[in-house]
């Protein structure tokens, strides 16, 4: 969902997100108005620090907010140990990176284990956690997915294999299209992979449903976060690491970036600028040019822009590059 263009701003600190934000009546709000009748009557006012409230929205009644100092409560008692890095506009839109202690290496670099939430105070974008839209239905080891946190862009890497099982699962995947429905790939007869047939119960698993800002009950959210907190902490093996070594031990090829700007409708002015981002990288790396800084190009891109997309959009385009080059990286064919 595209949104007024806008750059993220950028901080390491709660509190520059967690103030008081409620639901209130319009017809308290504007005393001596007739209110025409509709379903939203209720109107989502923020108290940012040193700014005048801010009206995010205009919601119904059964509209629920997520506040972030529930999320700040929840992530300090399950993740005690962590950094946050934050990115969050005006407009009510929050992406917080919850970064722990717990590392891998790609190259010479140290990538930490990240935890990324996706918040919202229009009712525009929906909550998420590691991309996925949760329910009661997905605390599941199989499950989980594993984002890092790579320190040379300061930004959380939204591009995951986690959801497949084995590498040959993502492979015939990627072979078959990449289809939105995960269990239409399961369908696909490929040629040359061998593959693990999965049964409808685990195919569910990692089916992720929508936790949609309706009649939620808070005490039950908070229960469940900490389920899924819980359960990323414990899940130890990642397919996603394993795919970004191989991104990081193949070169760009000369049609990369055209292939995969056609392929993933990537704004013009984003592609030059992640190619500039890469030049960068090659310097400060002393790299040639691989798949995997092309990823990370696209990704710091995407996150420090002034472009028209939602937080939660150019996420979900970072995790197409990603599945896109992992499809050139590895030819899949």
């Amino acid at each position: 969902m595209a949104s007024v263009s806008t750059t993220p701003l950028k901080t390491d600190s709660w509190s520059d997100i967690c103030f008081p934000v409620e639901s209130v009546r319009l017809i308290d709000m504007l005393p001596g108005y007739q209110i025409v009748p509709s379903d939203r009557q209720n109107s989502i006012v923020g108290y940012p620090t040193g700014s005048n409230p801010v009206v995010y929205a205009i919601q119904s009644e059964q509209y629920s907010i997520v506040p972030n100092t529930l999320l700040r409560e929840v992530v300090t008692k399950y993740i005690p140990q962590h950094e946050i890095n934050i990115r969050y506009t005006d407009r009510g839109e929050f992406t917080i990176n919850v970064i722990t202690p717990n590392e891998i290496s790609i190259g010479d670099e140290r990538l930490y284990r990240n935890l990324i939430i996706n918040n919202s105070y229009t009712g525009k974008s929906p909550f998420t956690v590691q991309g996925t839209i949760v329910n009661e239905r997905t605390v599941t080891e199989t499950g989980v997915r594993v984002s890092y946190y790579r320190q040379i862009c300061s930004n959380g890497l939204m591009g995951w294999a986690d959801e497949w099982l084995e590498m040959d699962a993502y492979l015939n995947w990627l072979l078959a299209g990449k289809p939105k429905k995960h269990k239409k790939a399961l369908d696909i007869k490929e040629s040359g992979i061998e593959t693990k047939t999965y049964t409808k119960q685990e195919v569910d698993e990692v089916v992720h449903k929508k936790l949609h800002h309706i009649r939620l009950d808070i005490d039950s959210l908070s229960s469940y976060l900490g389920k899924v907190l819980t359960q990323f902490m414990a899940h130890k093996g990642s397919l996603t690491a394993q795919v970004y070594q191989r991104l990081y031990n193949k070169p760009v090829q000369e049609a990369t970036v055209e292939k995969l700007a056609k392929e993933v409708k990537i704004p013009v002015q984003l592609v030059k600028q992640a190619q500039e981002r890469m030049k960068v990288e090659e310097r400060i790396l002393k790299s040639e040019p691989t798949m995997w800084l092309l990823y990370n190009a696209f990704n710091y891109s995407l996150m420090n822009s002034r472009v028209s997309l939602s937080l939660s959009d150019r996420y979900a385009m970072d995790e197409k590059v990603f599945h896109e080059l992992t499809h050139q990286a590895l030819n899949v064919n």
